[in-house]
């Protein structure tokens, strides 16, 4: 019997099942930088909104994007704050803003064929979960990012500056 324990505890640290790192806490609210420090997020209602602080510009050997134009990755994440209500989840409700004040949505039939399982797909968001996903922009070349927003159909509208950081709007 003694044998058979032994084993067991050996077989549950083995496979991890004996003990979990505790997750680190997830920062909300406004100006916050740090819900994985990979992210600018703002809260806004029952959601946070999160953008990847440092956008991924795709040479064009990498991703072919059209003349003039060059393909920029950003990560994404929500989190649904409230306990009780989920709420309709997409990525056709963020723009990317530029310094010369054009904005862009999202590419989505180049974002599903170049990121598979990791695009932010069109969700609904259930109560306390989070979500994220990367999705693809083809913006001007030489072209600076300003700012990304977000706004749905539920009264969800944030707009992050990614040089000043989060502002609710």
């Amino acid at each position: 019997m003694k044998k058979l324990t032994v084993l067991l505890v050996i077989l549950l640290l083995v496979a991890g099942c004996a003990g979990t790192k505790p997750k680190p806490p997830v920062t909300e609210g406004k100006n916050t930088k740090d819900v994985d420090e990979a992210h600018i997020t703002v809260s806004v209602k029952d959601i946070t909104f999160g953008v990847s602080n440092r956008p991924k510009f795709f040479k064009k050997d990498q991703i072919p994007a059209d003349e003039g134009f060059v393909v920029v990755g950003l990560g994404i994440v929500f989190k649904n704050n409230n306990k009780e209500i989920s709420y309709p989840i997409d990525p056709k409700f963020i723009t990317l803003t530029t310094d010369d004040g054009q904005n862009y949505k999202y590419n989505e039939a180049k974002t599903n064929a170049v990121t598979g399982k990791g695009a932010l797909k069109a969700t609904e968001l259930m109560p306390d979960w989070r979500l994220s996903g990367l999705i693809l922009f083809d913006i001007k070349e030489n072209a600076k990012i300003k700012s990304v927003s977000y706004s749905d159909n539920n009264g969800h509208t944030v707009k992050i500056d990614l040089l000043k950081g989060p502002t609710g709007v």
